[in-house]
Order: structure tokens, then sequence, then C-alpha cells
């Protein structure tokens, strides 16, 4: 702005103490490690383990966060993205975009055994379920896309932002 540099909303947020926040870590690799300790095929092999065995345990333990983290950032984006075209295209009244398709059962019982793989399919079910319920609401309600994914800068509190829409809803802005 006028050639400064100005601190966005991400910026402050990350200044802001999450305290609370540092214990999920904690407690996902609690949650991995009991879960690794009491599942059958570990039980009886607990009290056998090398010193290099429980070392690697514990690594995966302090890792286990970043995964699930790293699911639910990679799912919320593919459904951002989506509803980002789709208020796009019907703003500018341009082609939607193609629907994203869910995995079906037999897919997912095919790919139980790869935890990662089954996960992520379906996290993507879910996201295919949001943008499912985000677009029946759309199509059911008196709904105008004014604006999407813009930045805006406060003068009054010196920061930016970027919004994901602003909507009338109902003769509304939102």
């Amino acid at each position: 702005v006028d050639g400064d540099r100005k601190l966005g909303v991400t910026g402050v947020t990350g200044i802001i103490n999450k305290e609370a926040l540092m214990l999920w870590p904690l407690g996902e690799a609690m949650s991995f490690l009991k879960q690794s300790f009491s599942s059958s095929e570990n039980k009886d092999q607990a009290q056998l383990w090398s010193e290099k065995e429980l070392l690697g345990l514990l690594d995966e333990a302090s890792k286990a966060y970043q995964k699930k983290q790293l699911r639910g950032t990679d799912a919320g984006t593919a459904g951002h993205d989506w509803l980002e075209k789709y208020l796009v295209s019907v703003k500018n009244k341009s082609p939607m975009p193609s629907r994203l398709v869910r995995y079906g059962d037999n897919h997912l019982k095919s790919i139980e055994h790869l935890e990662d793989e089954y996960i992520r399919a379906c996290d993507h079910n879910h996201i295919c379920d949001a943008i499912d319920n985000f677009i029946d609401w759309f199509e059911t309600n008196d709904v105008e896309v004014l604006e999407v994914e813009r930045i805006v800068y406060s003068r009054r509190y010196d920061y930016c932002g970027k919004f994901d829409a602003i909507l009338r809803i109902d003769g509304r802005v939102a």
C-alpha cells in the first residue's frame, strides 16, 4: 500500500500465542504410540523390541500429527479450489468446473490395507460431500456472487487479507 508492504491476516494470526495447539502434536504422538502398542500384532512383540525399533517408533510418533495435518490441509485445499472455480464460473456465467467424483465402496475396500491411501480417499469423499451440500444450498437459495478471492486492505487497522467470496444472500450482503 503506497509502496509499503503490509502485514496480512495470516501473518497477524501467526503472532498469536497458540499454546493449546501445541498440545495437539503431543496428543497425536500419544495416540499413535497407544495404537502401536495395543495392536494385536505388536502386543506380544512389545517387550522384544530393540532400541533401534523403539527409536524408529518414537520418531514416527513425533511426526504423526504432520501426517494428519497434511491430509486435512490437502483435502481442504482441494475443496476450496473447486468451490472457488465454481463461484467464479457462476459470477462470470462461464462453464462450470467438472464435478469431483467420489471413490466407490469397492475401491475403498480394495485399498483398506493401504492406510494412507485409504484415508486420502475417505477425505476426498468428505470433500465431495461438502461440495455437494454447498451446491444444494446455493441452488435452493437466492444467492448472487459479487466477488471471489479478492485482496483487501483496512486503512483503519493497517493490514491486508483475502476473502473467499462476497455473496448477496436473500438480498443481504455476506
